[in-house]
């Protein structure tokens, strides 16, 4: 069931104190918000509450777009299929929900003998995995058949996330038990079942999230231990050294991380209400967003990565327009403190930092444009 809403949820912009980041609230949940996340190639939210509900919002209106209801109990989390026209959505209740983006109509739902914990959809649409409470399980679902093709086991506690790669069949799940572990699920062409390829342990609680980086040379993920873990899964360098730790950032346990596209930041969100902005070249903090007055519980990139949102136990949905961020005064000072130097791409004309070790000479375009490159020579060949 779906019901059109016309009810404000934002007075316009306003800015988060200490960083001088315009932000917008978005309130229409009654009770806390657990999952959030941008509707791809569109001006929209997703969220997913404990009021049983999922929410789209439109975030230039500041509006609640479409209430979907349907869940019998609190929603844990909520994602969005690449192609943007379709939201899955799993609970408290057992069910996982295949939403319509366009109309709020749910399209398919599916049973869970546990309490169903997270949810993600393949690139391609044809895939959903999800987790549950209950003996530890992976689920792997196929949307064309619609039922249920693998049931995985190889984590010893509660499933917390799952995520999928962004161009791949590859996906990683974390654990209670303090691991994350990378699937493969190519075997299930030849009839087998999808299998651990990597084990990732280094966290010392559990762990509550994690994502992939697009190139999937990066996986990282979030703890209770107040970390957040950074795996080079590409060239297995974390196997010898251990993962690259973004720490001493926040103060209490970490709920969610988002790595952006080329791999060279991370948003974060923690139980001490923050959101924390990384640079992980450098493995260090770049600024906190504060401001929520409850947990923060998920976040998200938008496509452009020039923007963030977050959800709360406050009852609230976050936009943050980081467009400008490398002009704030605390993030010039940050950069001179950790001895970084800022250079203009040649090809777009952004400003990019490197550090001063670097031979500054030969690095003509920053990150974003290298990273472009070789996709196109990837394509072509």
């Amino acid at each position: 069931m779906n019901k059109e809403k016309g009810k404000s949820g934002s007075e316009g912009w306003e800015h988060e104190e200490l960083a001088k980041v315009k932000m917008k609230s978005l309130r229409g949940h009654k009770s806390g918000v657990n999952t959030c996340r941008f509707l791809n190639g569109t001006n929209l939210i997703v969220s997913g509450g404990d009021d049983f509900t999922v929410r789209i919002w439109d975030i230039e209106l500041g509006l609640e777009k479409l209430l979907l209801t349907g869940h019998k109990d609190e929603v844990t989390c909520c994602r969005v299929s690449p192609d943007g026209q379709r939201i899955v959505s799993t609970s408290l209740d057992k069910y996982l929900i295949l939403w319509d983006a366009n109309t709020g109509q749910s399209t398919l739902g599916f049973l869970h003998e546990g309490m169903a914990m997270s949810c993600d959809i393949s690139f391609d649409g044809k895939y959903m995995i999800s987790t549950t409470d209950l003996d530890n399980v992976v689920i792997v679902w196929d949307l064309r058949q619609k039922k249920s093709i693998a049931t995985l086991n190889y984590h010893t506690s509660t499933v917390l996330s799952c995520c999928f790669s962004h161009s791949s069949y590859r996906f990683c799940t974390t654990s209670m038990d303090q691991t994350a572990f990378v699937v493969d699920m190519l075997d299930y062409r030849n009839n087998t079942d999808p299998h651990p390829v990597l084990k990732l342990k280094g966290h010392l609680n559990m762990v509550s999230s994690c994502d992939i980086s697009a190139d999937e040379r990066r996986v990282c993920t979030s703890s209770w231990d107040k970390t957040i873990c950074l795996w080079d899964v590409n060239a297995g360098t974390y196997r010898k050294h251990g993962p690259t730790y973004l720490s001493n950032g926040h103060e209490g346990s970490v709920s969610a991380c988002r790595i952006s596209r080329d791999g060279s930041t991370v948003v974060s969100a923690s139980y001490d209400e923050s959101l924390i902005v990384w640079d992980v070249n450098n493995a260090c903090k770049k600024f906190s967003l504060g401001g929520h007055t409850g947990w923060v519980t998920d976040c998200d990139f938008s496509e452009s990565e020039q923007c963030v949102i977050s959800s709360s136990k406050d009852g609230s949905v976050r936009y943050w327009n980081l467009e400008n961020s490398d002009e704030i005064p605390v993030i010039i000072q940050n950069k001179k403190n950790i001895g970084l130097l800022s250079l203009q791409c040649h090809k777009c004309g952004k400003q990019f930092s490197i550090s001063q070790a670097q031979d500054q000479d030969s690095i003509k375009h920053c990150v974003f444009c290298r990273l472009e490159a070789k996709l196109k020579m990837y394509y072509d060949n």
